[in-house]
């Protein structure tokens, strides 16, 4: 008998703005995990800043590359290696105002509803969308569709309702998008914001203005840029592994939702924290600051919802994954881990000067001036104190920044910038105490880098690093030069025998907590139980035998209407809350009022029946029954007040009513029963309500 070799692991590794273009932390562990990992083949899905950048490391065998330019393209599909020419140009032409109203603007207006009011925020169904778009995306052009006057209008009218203000106003025709508002242009506006006939504060006018139009137009095209990996067709693989919760978790959701594929999350950094910073860094106007970080948030907090893994790579990072959304359950902390071998003490005699190192690029995270003020304040009581920093600088602004503080304080003979080096531990070994200044970091491998040398750590209290140093190094609140000189002091007039067992100490923990073999088989066990447990619960499923069903009966109602189309409506005008009547109310505002369904004094007026797909156990027929006969199901927010019901009989009556929703909704609620309902009887009925959809072709397949 011949002997089959098992196929071998298949991994879809995505990263954004890391490896294998630039240098870096994340780089780095991308990089060993792949070379650590050689029986296991990895596709790496790139987000990169632009399409030219040259990959930084040399990919092992067992690595493909998809490379996905984010910025500096004018049409994505031409970097899509399996877009032709010729479909490309197919696809263009047959792009028109009809389909994107008709096709994309149904899920692009949830979406942005969801963005724009974070109280109406889903994640189940905000990652449907983003899987509905992914299919949209499979036969529509993506840039096309972006550029259609439907989904400018749409996005133009969201942002502004938003705002509670009429998007067919004259006035929003009639401003010049790149000019600053008038303290009389700024009164009007607010006037239409105003409740109750409160009065606009001038004080308030300059920083809380509406939106411009130059605003709502970089808003819309930050989307479009950052929504590019819809654009892509994703492999099929065992495990989809993202490098951050954020847009290079995208695939994850999708493939989660398409196929069931495992999905494990690896948080280096706090993503949120992160992008809060370089927000401020940068300058962005407040409205489309606004609208970015409650984007990101979305596509952060669907990421969490959807994985079946996150993975910190530290203890700190789980409280913000907790935050937003993570649960205990899918919570795993991997630390980080380095090479001893590489990275040991090396033999030889002390610096001649008492020394300092740094290793770390040249960014505002890493907040070098602080270094330098730092350097100036221990050479005032170490004369001959030397500082050494390794490291690249890909932001030549803050580099120029940096550069002409270090002139200011005068640290030509004591601050000596080395550049990039490739003996990392070399330059460890060069210093008698390592110095970190960040503002923000998650577990650094700079610290346990350094601890593995057996060089002691100073540095500022952020991510991970306290507890990687514990009490072996000394740690200060960020930007506090005075506590950091003092520390980096203390460790520099350490006496001979205290400094070489304070070293020892340093090497002895880092070798029993975080070496690169326990982390490499950390990731190893993830990679083998996630497809293993999603194949159990495949087959639980597959074999759970289905009880004897019946259908509810349905009275004859006249003229039974079938759910109308998804359609773009358009702008209500806008009249002020306290005297809007109550047709007016859209269907979204209704879905977000609150309904207690677990009370059973509720009873719902109904006009129209049951769906016929209503299923249940032949036991329970008696109690549905009753049930269904009580309500009358009318609205979507009827539906999903049914749904968050207490009582399984409740639950079975809302999904006979589920066609009242939209169709995204639909499946994402039926998904969720299918995966999460204690009652096997309703995963029942929600697995025959999906198949009816199916069958119905309400659900591309």
């Amino acid at each position: 008998m011949v002997k089959v070799a098992p196929r071998r692991l298949r991994v879809l590794l995505t990263t954004e703005g890391t490896y294998p273009h630039t240098m870096g932390g994340v780089s780095t562990w991308c990089q060993i995990l792949i070379e650590q990992l050689p029986d296991v083949d990895f596709t790496v899905f790139a987000n990169m800043m632009n399409p030219f950048l040259p990959e930084a490391y040399t990919r092992p065998a067992n690595a493909d590359l998809i490379q996905v330019p984010i910025w500096g393209v004018e049409e994505p599909a031409e970097f899509n290696p399996k877009m032709s020419p010729r479909r490309v140009l197919m696809l263009s032409a047959l792009m028109n105002e009809e389909t994107a109203r008709r096709d994309f603007c149904p899920l692009l207006k949830p979406m942005l509803e969801m963005i724009t009011d974070p109280r109406r925020f889903d994640p189940e169904i905000f990652g449907q969308i983003l899987y509905d778009m992914y299919r949209y995306f499979q036969n529509h052009d993506y840039r096309g569709t972006f550029r259609t006057r439907a989904v400018w209008e749409l996005f133009r009218e969201t942002v502004l309702l938003s705002y509670g203000l009429d998007p067919r106003d004259e006035m929003w025709e009639d401003v010049d998008p790149e000019s600053e508002p008038s303290p009389q242009e700024i009164v009007q506006r607010f006037q239409q914001l105003r409740k109750g006939g409160s009065k606009v504060d001038p004080e308030l006018t300059k920083s809380h203005r509406v939106p411009r139009l130059f605003e709502a137009t970089e808003a819309m095209r930050v989307m479009y840029r950052l929504l590019t990996p819809l654009n892509y067709e994703l492999p099929d693989t065992d495990v989809v592994h993202a490098t951050a919760a954020s847009f290079c978790g995208m695939p994850g959701v999708i493939k989660k939702i398409e196929s069931g594929t495992p999905f494990l999350v690896t948080e280096h950094g706090v993503y949120m924290r992160e992008q809060m910073l370089f927000l401020g860094r940068i300058g962005f106007p407040y409205h489309l600051r606004r609208f970015f970080i409650q984007f990101v948030s979305a596509i952060s907090r669907t990421v969490y919802h959807y994985a079946d893994q996150v993975s910190p790579v530290c203890s700190y990072n789980a409280r913000w994954e907790r935050k937003n959304g993570a649960t205990e359950e899918q919570i795993k902390v991997i630390y980080n881990g380095v090479d001893p071998e590489r990275f040991r003490p090396r033999s030889g005699k002390r610096p001649a000067k008492p020394t300092v190192v740094m290793v770390s690029r040249v960014d505002p995270l890493k907040d070098l001036e602080t270094s330098l003020r730092v350097a100036a304040a221990v050479r005032e009581r170490i004369p001959n104190v030397q500082f050494l920093h390794f490291g690249p600088a890909p932001d030549v602004k803050y580099q120029e920044q940096c550069l002409k503080l270090w002139k200011e304080l005068q640290l030509k003979d004591t601050f000596k910038w080395k550049g990039s080096t490739r003996d990392v531990a070399g330059a460890f070994n060069s210093g008698d105490v390592c110095l970190l200044t960040s503002i923000s970091e998650a577990f650094p491998y700079t610290v346990i880098e350094a601890m593995m040398c057996g060089v002691p750590v100073v540095s500022t209290n952020v991510g991970g690093v306290s507890e990687a140093v514990d009490d072996l190094g000394i740690t200060t609140r960020i930007r506090d030069v005075d506590a950091l000189a003092e520390g980096v002091v203390k460790m520099l007039q350490l006496d001979d025998s205290a400094r070489q067992e304070l070293a020892t100490a340093c090497r002895d923990r880092t070798l029993e907590l975080f070496t690169i073999d326990d982390s490499i088989k950390a990731y190893r066990q993830s990679y083998h139980e996630l497809p293993e447990r999603a194949q159990r619960r495949t087959q639980r499923t597959a074999a759970t035998t289905l009880p004897a069903v019946t259908l509810a009966p349905v009275p004859p109602v006249a003229d039974f209407p079938a759910p109308p189309a998804p359609s773009v409506p358009p702008a209500p005008q806008v009249v002020p809350p306290s005297t809007q009547p109550a047709a007016a109310i859209s269907t979204a505002d209704r879905d977000t009022a609150a309904v207690r369904a677990d009370d059973d004094a509720v009873i719902f007026d109904l006009t129209q029946p049951p769906h016929s797909h209503i299923v249940r156990a032949a036991s329970d027929a008696e109690n549905v029954e009753s049930v269904a006969a009580k309500l009358r199901v009318t609205t979507s927010d009827d539906v999903r007040a049914l749904l968050a019901a207490k009582e399984s009989q409740k639950r079975l009556v809302a999904i006979g009513a589920v066609h009242l929703l939209p169709t995204h909704d639909a499946v994402a609620q039926l998904s969720r029963i299918l995966r999460a309902d204690p009652d096997p009887q309703v995963r029942t009925a929600a697995a025959s309500a999906l198949g009816e959809m199916i069958a119905e072709e309400k659900v591309v397949g």
